[in-house]
Parts: C-alpha cells; sequence; structure tokens
C-alpha cells in the first residue's frame, strides 16, 4: 500500500490511482463549519477588542451561536456525507448516466450555481462590500447545505433519465458499490 500523510487511509485502485482518504473527514468538516459560523457570528456581534466585552457576548448568546453551531455542524457532515457516497465514477451504463452525468454533471454544475448565487444574494444584502457577513454567511450556507441537496438532484436526474430511457442496471458488472473518485 502507498504511503499517504496524516493517517489518511489507502487504497490503490484498478486504475493505478492512490485513493488517500480521511478516515475522519466527515466529523472534521461538521467542526469545521460549526467552528466557521461561530467565529463569523463572534466578529460581527460588536466586540470591541476586551475581554469582558468577549465575555459578555459569549454568556448572553451562547444559546444562539450553539444553535448556529449545531445546524451548521449538521450541514457540514451532511455535505461531506453526501460528496463521500455520490462522488463515484460509473462502470456500467446506468451508472454512468446516474453518476457520471447526473451527480457529476448535473449536480456539480447546480452546486456551483447555488453556491454563487446564495453568495452574491449575501454581497448585496451587504451593499456590495466584499465579504461582508452576510455575503460569507451566504458562502457558508451554500457550501454547507447548497452543495449536498445539489449532488442528491443530480443523482435523482440521472436516475430518472435512465429510467425514463429504459436502461436497467447490469448486475454483472455492478458488484458493490462504484468506486470513488479521488
Amino acid at each position: 500500500m502507498p504511503n499517504c500523510p496524516l493517517r489518511l487511509t489507502a487504497l490503490r485502485l484498478p486504475n493505478g490511482w492512490c485513493d488517500c482518504r480521511s478516515a475522519h473527514a466527515v466529523p472534521v468538516f461538521a467542526l469545521v463549519a460549526a467552528a466557521s459560523v461561530v467565529a463569523l457570528l463572534l466578529t460581527e456581534s460588536g466586540i470591541r477588542g476586551t475581554w469582558p466585552d468577549f465575555q459578555h457576548v459569549l454568556m448572553t448568546r451562547w444559546r444562539f451561536f450553539l444553535l448556529f453551531a449545531v445546524i451548521f455542524g449538521v450541514g457540514g457532515w451532511w455535505t461531506a456525507r453526501t460528496w463521500r457516497k455520490l462522488w463515484r465514477a460509473g462502470r456500467s451504463q446506468w451508472e454512468r448516466l446516474v453518476y457520471d452525468y447526473g451527480v457529476r454533471g448535473s449536480g456539480f454544475g447546480t452546486a456551483v450555481g447555488l453556491v454563487a448565487i446564495i453568495t452574491w444574494l449575501g454581497w448585496a444584502t451587504d451593499s456590495a462590500g466584499l465579504f461582508g457577513p452576510m455575503m460569507t454567511f451566504g458562502l457558508l450556507g451554500g457550501l454547507f447545505f447548497g452543495i449536498p441537496v445539489a449532488l442528491h438532484l443530480g443523482y435523482w436526474w440521472g436516475s430518472t433519465f435512465a429510467a425514463l430511457t429504459g436502461v436497467e442496471h447490469d448486475h454483472s458488472v455492478e458488484l458493490g458499490e462504484p468506486p470513488h473518485l479521488t
């Protein structure tokens, strides 16, 4: 097995590529999402840079911070889990329609569009201020909620298109789950 840094699990794919994936990517991504939104809320909460102000804001608004940390933590978990579950390569005609054209084609295009539109709406709300609080909040919302919705929408589009065109599963090729893409 090839060596991968940072204790990543390594897997040699049939095409010779090394698939280095972190065994803890899903909880780490959830933690990053929760920490990002709490940091954004803290920077926009009116702290003037003194320790008493920081303590006052943290002690009076901890439920608000916790609520958003849980919501965005779930969003980060959902994004990482969806990416790991759906970002695959198709082996049969059905899997190519679903994963290659549905998830990686339509779903990824929709994800890019959603993140861009939500970020632009936040930018417009901030009166065109670059990386203002609403633009950053829109970017985080698009990343942690728009991407999984779009990838699932791409999966649905691909499987619906396969069903409408009469393409069926090929059980001689589709053994187990399709291979991951790195």
